[in-house]
């Protein structure tokens, strides 16, 4: 049975690879949605109210887990009309560069501006171009 994390931090705490880490968000936004449908729209909440530790030097694009981590609680957030964790808004949950998760969208002028343009608003402010389809699970 697939491990379902119960938090951003339980992600961060497990995981010692990026490929660890999407896995990871992927089991954590199942949880979510039944979360969600259970409790409520904003009751998924308290999944990302802990700052989830740094990832930074356990593992190569560390960083990038980091700033994915706080671009996915502030989206979950503003879909619930309510404040992001303030742990959010740290600095070093901001890239300086842009992380595309594909290198031929990076290397593509046409792919890239459509990702840069489809990414939602707070993964766009982490420097983090995902498709909005990423984020959305059955």
């Amino acid at each position: 049975m697939p491990f379902r994390p119960k938090s951003l931090k339980e992600i961060a705490q497990k995981a010692s690879t990026l490929e660890a880490w999407g896995i990871g968000v992927a089991e954590f936004l199942d949880e979510v949605n039944v979360v969600r449908l259970r409790d409520g729209s904003s009751a998924f909440l308290d999944l990302v109210r802990e700052e989830p530790p740094s990832l930074k030097l356990r593992f190569e694009e560390g960083e990038t887990a980091d700033a994915f981590a706080a671009a996915l609680a502030e989206h979950l957030a503003l879909e619930a009309a309510v404040p992001a964790p303030k742990w959010t808004g740290k600095r070093e949950r901001y890239l300086t560069k842009a992380w595309f998760p594909l290198s031929q969208i990076a290397e593509r002028p046409s792919l890239r501006s459509i990702i840069e343009r489809d990414t939602p608003k707070s993964f766009r402010n982490h420097n983090i171009f995902i498709d909005e389809h990423s984020l959305v699970r059955t």
